[in-house]
């Protein structure tokens, strides 16, 4: 967190993503959102609230992919990987998953 405070456009959101992610916390569209929420509940939340407010084209890392955290991976698979008309998977390896949004129409 330190060392991405200086860099524009960055916002780090501690805590549990479903208590405190809302559409209204950050302003404008995301070209990339990386989440790290080891569970489920988070994870899923993570990604709804992410796709909503990312372009097409924009980036999704999902950390814990494939891990001891199997409520990443669960949410991974229901949002991501089972949705193949909205997401294009650019990495599928032990630890992260790396999808492209795809280009609606």
């Amino acid at each position: 967190r330190a060392n991405m405070s200086g860099l524009y456009g960055w916002t780090f959101l501690p805590g549990l993503a479903e208590k405190f992610l809302s559409l209204d916390s950050f302003g404008g569209y995301l070209a990339f959102a990386h989440i790290d929420t080891d569970l489920y509940a988070g994870t899923l939340h993570g990604i709804m609230i992410s796709e909503m407010r990312m372009h097409n084209g924009a980036y999704l890392v999902l950390d814990d992919y494939l891990t001891g955290w199997a409520g990443v991976t669960k949410a991974a698979e229901e949002l991501v990987l089972n949705r193949p008309e909205k997401w294009e998977v650019v990495v599928k390896i032990e630890g992260q998953l790396v999808a492209r949004k795809r280009c609606s129409g």
